[in-house]
């Protein structure tokens, strides 16, 4: 019995593209996985603080301003947080009024005590600051606007990363695809003529 020529070269080549296969599915999964991490991220950090831009600007009288115990953000231990907590009335532009306590988001966080002494220097009681709020809850407030860059870039950086890694990984998983089925195809026409040749 002879053997056609070609045929364990195409074998050959079809395994070893199988193999590949599995390697760029898994690079897909780390693709996902970063574009998903990035892209909750940015919900969850950058666009609530990219929302207060378009809230309508009101006017805070502070009430009080209370640096709370320090306490930490991991179960390391080894970042410590400190809370300020605010009270204040806000007076939106349509001349009404709305008692809050916090800032920020919520209360404001910040990571050492020169912060914490920085804003107490820069906000006093019983003064009347600019502030922004929320049209359809005034009643959440920020004294402060500031955009999270770190974050932005950090985000921007895995939903980049992720994407470019998926798109990579499936036009070599499409091409993989596309050889393997061609070889698929191609052994068994080899098969079916070495059949007429053997008869």
């Amino acid at each position: 019995m002879s053997t056609i020529p070609g045929t364990t070269a195409v074998t050959i080549g079809a395994s070893r593209k199988a193999s590949m296969l599995f390697a760029w599915l898994t690079a897909l999964l780390i693709g996902t996985a970063c574009l998903y991490l990035g892209t909750i991220a940015f919900a969850e950090r950058v666009a609530p603080a990219m929302r207060v831009y378009n809230y309508p600007e009101g006017r805070c009288t502070i009430h009080f301003i209370r640096p709370l115990i320090p306490w930490r953000h991991n179960t390391m231990g080894s970042t410590p947080r400190y809370i300020i907590v605010f009270s204040f009335t806000i007076h939106t532009a349509s001349n009404q009024e709305y008692q809050v306590v916090g800032a920020g988001m919520n209360s404001t966080i910040v990571a050492n005590n020169d912060e914490v002494q920085n804003i107490i220097n820069n906000y006093h009681q019983n003064s009347v600051y600019p502030c922004w709020y929320s049209p359809t809850d005034p009643s959440h407030v920020v004294l402060y606007r500031s955009t999270p860059i770190l974050s932005f870039i950090w985000c921007s950086s895995f939903v980049a990363l992720g994407f470019l890694i998926m798109l990579k990984s499936l036009t070599h998983i499409v091409s993989d695809l596309f050889f393997i089925l061609h070889a698929v195809l191609h052994a068994n026409l080899l098969k079916h003529m070495k059949r007429k040749i053997d008869h």
